[in-house]
């Protein structure tokens, strides 16, 4: 469990996971499993939270979406 409370918070949060998904990616030749990401807040925090998570896989190939799965808790 991670909490954030700023941006970068967040954007600390997204790096660390692409790059232990990166990092499985490059010493095992199977998929990893989808890390699931919970998400509890409202819709302004969820639009950052998905804000970078687009940026983080623009440059990645389209397997990566099956690599990240999100669990919405709004409130």
């Amino acid at each position: 469990m991670v909490c954030t409370c700023s941006v970068a918070d967040i954007h600390a949060a997204f790096n660390t996971i692409v790059t232990r998904i990166q990092r499985f990616c490059n010493c095992n030749s199977q998929m990893p499993p989808p890390v699931k990401v919970a998400v509890a807040g409202d819709q302004s925090f969820l639009s950052t939270i998905l804000r970078f998570f687009v940026e983080q896989l623009a440059s990645k190939t389209p397997d990566w979406l099956n690599y990240i799965r999100f669990l919405i808790v709004p409130l």
